[in-house]
């Protein structure tokens, strides 16, 4: 995996990127969606992390503090061609959401409890604000549809 420093590329709209996720990650909490007659259930943000996002997305406030972006594209000239819904996982301490268009993966973690190391690879909160390259994002891509496929 490689890392952009952002901050040096000012064709990089860092600003929007950030913005598009968030207010994905926020749609995807804020309700029940239907996606050709298959019941999608909100995720949780929690309450406090949504009404943060929410007012971020309202441009009342900044992107919460308690809340690291990562956002990662994909080396292949070619990436798969797939979407993934936002999904949500509990880790440790803290939660890590994420969902994927083609060529870019994006993460969102939320806690008091997150590393500091991963804290340091925010694209908001970091002065580089930094974003990855990986050859492996399409290959999670496909092996997480592969998982959600019925048996």
């Amino acid at each position: 995996m490689f890392a952009y420093e952002a901050a040096r590329i000012p064709e990089i709209n860092t600003e929007a990127l950030v913005y598009f996720a968030a207010s994905v990650f926020w749609r995807a909490a804020a309700r029940n969606w239907h996606i050709q007659r298959e019941l999608l259930m909100a995720t949780s943000l929690g309450v406090a992390y949504q009404e943060q996002l929410r007012q971020f997305l309202l441009r009342q406030s900044a992107f919460p503090n308690l809340a690291v972006m990562l956002v990662v594209v994909s080396r292949n000239p070619e990436p798969a061609l797939a979407t993934m819904f936002p999904m949500a996982f509990r880790q440790e301490s803290y939660f890590h959401h994420s969902f994927h268009i083609p060529g870019i993966a994006f993460h969102l973690f939320l806690g008091r409890q997150i590393p500091a190391k991963l804290s340091k690879l925010c694209l908001v909160h970091s002065p580089q604000r930094l974003i990855y390259s990986s050859n492996t994002i399409d290959e999670l891509v496909l092996r997480n549809m592969a998982d959600l496929m019925p048996a």
